[in-house]
C-alpha cells in the first residue's frame, strides 16, 4: 500500500472523507490509488456498516471496469451479506447482487448467477421503497435467463423493466433497461452452451432493433446520461445492430464507443468495443482490419482468460485467419481455444470459490 494513502489518525480525517476520496478516484479512473484507498478503508475499525458496504461496492465496480470479472464476485457478495438484514441498505443489497449476477454470467456461470439475480428481484418486488431499483433488478434477472437460453422468461422480465423505466422518467433507469435488453440478446447468441438457439437469437436481435433502435439513437443525445452511460449504451446498441445485420448503423456507434472507452480508461468496455468492431469488420469481409483490432485482446495480458470476451476474440480471429488463408495461424488459434476452455474452468473455479467464501 502507498503510505500516502494510509489513514493517519493524526490528520483527523474521517472514514466519510476517505470514502469520498475513493469515490473521486473511481470517477477519475485512478485504479491503483483507488485500490490503496479501499485497502486502507476496509482495514479501519470505525467504518459503519453502510460505509463498509459502499467501499465493497466501489471495489466491485473497479474490478468490473478493469475487466477483472472473477474479482467482482467476492466484494459484491460481501456487500450483499452485510446489507441483507438492514432495511436502510436494501438498495445497496440489490445493486450488489446484480453485480455478482452479471459478473458470473459473463464468466459462463449463469446457473450460479440466477439465484442472486432472483434474490435481488425478490427484494425489489417485496419492498415498495425499492420501486426505483425494480427495473434494474428485472433487467438483471432477464439477462441471466437469456444466458440460460430461457427466452420467454427473459422477454417477459425485460418488457416489465422497460415499462417501469419509462414510467419513472429517470434516464438512469431507461439506460439500464435498454442496455440490459440489448446485451441479453447479443449474449444469448454468443453463449457457450452447445444447445443455444443462435438462429432464434438473430431473429430476436432483428425484432428488437426494429422496435427500439430509433428511440435509443435519439436517447443517446440526452445530456443527462453522462459519458459513461452513453458509452455503454452505444456498445450494446452497436452490438445488437451488428447481429441484426444493420452494419452501416452499427459501425459508427462501435467506433464512437471505442473512442470514449479509450478516453475514459475503462478497459473492459474498450476490449468489448474492439471485439464487437472486429466481428463487424469480419462480417464486412475485412479480416485484416479485424485482426488489427483483435491483437490487444489476443495478447497474453489482454482479455481475461476465462471471459466471454477472450472467447469471442479467439473465434473471430480464427475466422479471420480462415479468410486470409493462414493455416499455421489458424492452427495456433485453435490450440488457444482449447486452452481457453481449461483457463475458463480455472477462472470459474476461482469465482465459485469466492461464492463459497461469502455464503
Amino acid at each position: 500500500m502507498d503510505p500516502r494513502s494510509a489513514p493517519d489518525s493524526a490528520d483527523g480525517d474521517s472514514a466519510a472523507e476517505w470514502l469520498a476520496r475513493a469515490q473521486s478516484s473511481l470517477q477519475d479512473q485512478h485504479w491503483q490509488r483507488l485500490q490503496d484507498q479501499l485497502d486502507a478503508l476496509l482495514a479501519r475499525r470505525d467504518l459503519s456498516e453502510a460505509q463498509r458496504v459502499e467501499a465493497l461496492l466501489l471495489q466491485a465496480t473497479a474490478c468490473w471496469r478493469q475487466g477483472d470479472l472473477s474479482g467482482v464476485t467476492r466484494p459484491a457478495l460481501q456487500a450483499a451479506g452485510l446489507a441483507a438484514d438492514l432495511a436502510a441498505l436494501r438498495r445497496q443489497c440489490i445493486r450488489a447482487l446484480g453485480f455478482a449476477a452479471f459478473a458470473l454470467s459473463e464468466l459462463g456461470l449463469a446457473d450460479a448467477a440466477l439465484p442472486h439475480a432472483l434474490r435481488g428481484l425478490a427484494l425489489a418486488q417485496d419492498d415498495p421503497a425499492q420501486h426505483q431499483a425494480l427495473p434494474g433488478a428485472l433487467s438483471c434477472a432477464a439477462h441471466v435467463h437469456a444466458r440460460l437460453g430461457q427466452f420467454d422468461e427473459a422477454e417477459m422480465l425485460h418488457m416489465q423493466a422497460l415499462s417501469l423505466a419509462r414510467e419513472s422518467g429517470l434516464p438512469e433507469a431507461l439506460h439500464q433497461a435498454y442496455a440490459n435488453l440489448f446485451s441479453a440478446v447479443v449474449s444469448a447468441h454468443a453463449e457457450l452452451a452447445a444447445g443455444a438457439p443462435q438462429a432464434d437469437a438473430v431473429r430476436a436481435a432483428q425484432a428488437c432493433a426494429q422496435r427500439h433502435a430509433s428511440h435509443v439513437l435519439g436517447f443517446l443525445d440526452d445530456q443527462r446520461l453522462g459519458a459513461y452511460r452513453r458509452m455503454v449504451l452505444m456498445l450494446n446498441l452497436g452490438d445488437l445492430l451488428s447481429l441484426a445485420g444493420r452494419l452501416d448503423d452499427a459501425e459508427p456507434l462501435l467506433r464512437h464507443c471505442l473512442a470514449l472507452a479509450e478516453e475514459q480508461g475503462t478497459r473492459y468496455y474498450q476490449m468489448s468495443a474492439e471485439a464487437a468492431l472486429a466481428d463487424l469488420l469480419l462480417r464486412r469481409d475485412r479480416p485484416s482490419e479485424a485482426m488489427s483490432l483483435l491483437q490487444p485482446l489476443l495478447a497474453p495480458d489482454g482479455a481475461q482468460p476465462g471471459s466471454s470476451l477472450r472467447l469471442l476474440a479467439l473465434r473471430t480471429a480464427l475466422a479471420c485467419q480462415g479468410r486470409l488463408g493462414d493455416a499455421v495461424a489458424a492452427e495456433t488459434l485453435q490450440a488457444e481455444l482449447a486452452e481457453l476452455e481449461r483457463a475458463r474452468a480455472r477462472v470459474r473455479a476461482r469465482a465459485l470459490a469466492h461464492l463459497g467464501e461469502t455464503v
